[in-house]
């Protein structure tokens, strides 16, 4: 499973209300989600910061390739 979703999914979020949380569209989250583009990095220090409470360098265990 992709790493945002499983982050978004522990956190009872939909992809809305995580796009609303880091002020950008929910095409971006999906687009995330199914690996057609990769979220930049100052989102990935806005989850682990405010949304979704865990750590950027998750992100990248096993979610190479």
């Amino acid at each position: 499973m992709n790493k945002v979703k499983e982050f978004r999914e522990r956190y009872n979020l939909t992809q809305e209300d995580l796009a609303q949380k880091l002020k950008i569209d929910r095409s971006s989250v999906a687009k995330w989600e199914s690996g057609e583009n990769n979220p930049r990095l100052k989102y990935l220090f806005a989850m682990s910061s405010n949304t979704v409470r865990t750590s950027a360098g998750e992100y990248f265990e096993n979610n190479a390739g």
